[in-house]
């Protein structure tokens, strides 16, 4: 039987910087094979909330599970061993180091201790392959975030929190990843967060939406209720 339990709940989860709150109760699920779009315009937590549930930000309050355990007070490398793989904005790659050094890294979250990079980390970025030792700080754009989806992958995840992925990247690299994505989710049945300021990406990819305002969510449901221009134009107002 299929197990539909939640890989991530967050339980009214409050964090920030210092003295100053940035994410303000924040709930929710995100089930097996599940993308859920989060949007908002920029400084409103988003990332935060990510850097939260990724566990480089401190939980001031409320609760995080992890494929069902309390992890909200785990450290950031036992929720990598434990499933959670995070794409920062900006890629955070090692610029002087080789693709295969960058791979290899990411295999440090897996499990696995004996484990090599998966050979379907190969099939979705050729080009990885054919510049595997080339630095990482050499490649384009679009191929670096090629190279910290992969590393990311490398950690045998089952989620993926992506922040921007699209940013400075041209439209077919777009499309690419977009179908990358969907493929991610679909076969090795991986669940994704997905921050996205390009809109028509994350609702093509989307099975779940929810809109950010101040660090609070203050609007969700079905990406088939977000895929109208009132609900737009609603949502680009705020």
């Amino acid at each position: 039987m299929e197990n539909n339990n939640p890989v991530l709940e967050l339980d009214n989860v409050k964090s920030g910087y210092q003295n100053i709150p940035v994410i303000n109760g924040v709930s929710l699920a995100l089930p097996p094979k599940d993308v859920l779009f989060l949007f908002g315009r920029n400084g409103v937590g988003k990332t935060t909330l990510l850097k939260t549930i990724c566990g480089l930000l401190k939980t001031r309050s409320g609760q995080i599970k992890l494929n069902q355990e309390d992890c909200t007070n785990w450290p950031t490398h036992k929720r990598a061993r434990h499933g959670i793989a995070y794409v920062p904005q900006g890629r955070g790659i090692f610029p002087k180091h080789t693709v295969r050094q960058n791979l290899v890294a990411g295999l440090r979250a897996c499990p696995d201790r004996n484990a090599d990079i998966p050979e379907q980390v190969f099939e979705y970025f050729p080009i990885l392959k054919e510049r595997i030792n080339q630095a990482g700080g050499t490649l384009s754009g679009g191929q670096q975030q090629m190279l910290a989806i992969a590393r990311a992958l490398c950690g045998r995840p089952n989620i993926l929190l992506l922040d921007e992925p699209t940013e400075g990247i041209q439209p077919s690299i777009v499309q690419t990843l977009q179908e990358i994505v969907r493929t991610i989710v679909e076969e090795h049945h991986v669940s994704v967060l997905l921050v996205e300021q390009n809109f028509e990406f994350g609702i093509e990819l989307a099975t779940h939406c929810m809109v950010m305002d101040k660090g609070e969510i203050v609007k969700e449901g079905d990406a088939s209720e977000f895929r109208n221009e009132e609900v737009l134009e609603e949502i680009l107002a705020l």
